[in-house]
């Protein structure tokens, strides 16, 4: 939670993103996520990640209308990445200090970026990696959520 008491849990297997405020949900939407089932890899997998995330901004002027951004890929990603040789360890270093610094990482590796929750979505479509809501929900939503309030995204 953050130290406000706020907090969003995403299940992708149900379809559902929860708000949750000092411990009682408060609001519940159905969304839908990433093309392909499983936890994101690299840049193109049309997955959504999943775990322990941040809002790392707000995103007013969204393609998508209005968007929280998530600061993937976290460290942990970024872990993986150096390990596997998707990125190098200048990029690692760059997602690390951005993640301890609850800003923005790179979202130009090939771990890929740019995971946001948003609206412009019908329930039926699915993303290339993002959260989609309708543009009610995510106005509201958008309007209740500050940067860096936790996100965790279940498979």
């Amino acid at each position: 939670r953050s130290k406000d008491g706020r907090l969003i849990v995403i299940s992708k297997s149900s379809h559902f993103l929860e708000r949750w405020e000092h411990g009682e949900k408060t609001h519940s939407y159905v969304i839908s996520s990433g093309y392909n089932e499983g936890d994101k890899v690299k840049s193109g997998d049309m997955r959504t990640p999943e775990g322990e995330f941040y809002i790392s901004h707000k995103v007013p002027n969204s393609a998508y209308y209005l968007a929280l951004a998530l600061n993937y890929p976290t460290t942990e990603d970024a872990e993986r990445g150096l390990a596997s040789g998707l990125i190098t360890k200048v990029q690692y270093n760059g997602i690390v200090r951005a993640n301890q610094k609850k800003q923005k990482p790179n979202w130009n590796t090939s771990l890929g970026g740019a995971i946001e929750i948003h609206g412009n979505r019908q329930i039926t479509d699915a993303t290339r990696g993002c959260v989609g809501m309708r543009n009610e929900d995510i106005r509201e939503l958008y309007g209740l959520m500050k940067a860096g309030d936790p996100v965790i995204i279940l498979p």
